[in-house]
């Protein structure tokens, strides 16, 4: 059998029976934190408010295009003022998001020329269908939902090509 050991020093040494035991320091304390933590959570925070900051603008910039694509889902496709509403919808964005008075000026064919250079070259098509838009003429079916599509399209990639083709 294994022997015990004793928990007393043996009286034969006086010294270790003087010792006692070793007290531990006290625990490490999470406060207060080095002067490097204080700087990363400032950065952190500064980055916090850098992103808040870049995504409220740019839905504050997006706001009129996301508006623009709503009430472009509300037009009714037979009405007979089709061409003229997508028009002037997409006239609202253009004077948002481009130079007031050099889009303000534009109409008729300069207007549609317009429109269609922000599309590509496959998709323009604006020039003949908001031609009818000041006739009495209405859309057939199919030429209504191209326009609508076209609009749809050109009202996603507005913000970004008119800042492109009209820079400040």
């Amino acid at each position: 059998m294994t022997q015990s050991l004793p928990t007393q020093p043996q009286a034969g040494n006086p010294m270790l029976a003087q010792m006692q035991d070793i007290q531990l320091p006290p625990d490490i304390s999470l406060w207060p934190l080095a002067p490097g933590w204080y700087l990363i959570l400032a950065l952190v925070l500064l980055l916090c408010l850098t992103l808040a900051w870049y995504i409220r603008k740019r839905q504050r910039h997006l706001a009129p295009q996301r508006a623009a694509l709503k009430e472009l889902s509300h037009l009714n496709a037979h009405t007979p003022e089709l061409a003229w509403q997508v028009s002037t919808l997409l006239k609202r964005v253009a004077l948002h998001y481009g130079p007031r008075e050099k889009i303000a000026a534009l109409g008729g064919d300069a207007w549609s020329a317009l429109l269609d250079e922000a599309l590509s070259p496959g998709d323009a098509g604006f020039a003949v269908l908001l031609g009818s838009r000041y006739t009495t003429q209405t859309l057939s079916p199919e030429q209504a939902q191209t326009l609508l599509t076209l609009a749809e399209v050109w009202l996603k990639q507005a913000p970004r090509w008119l800042a492109g083709r009209f820079p400040c």
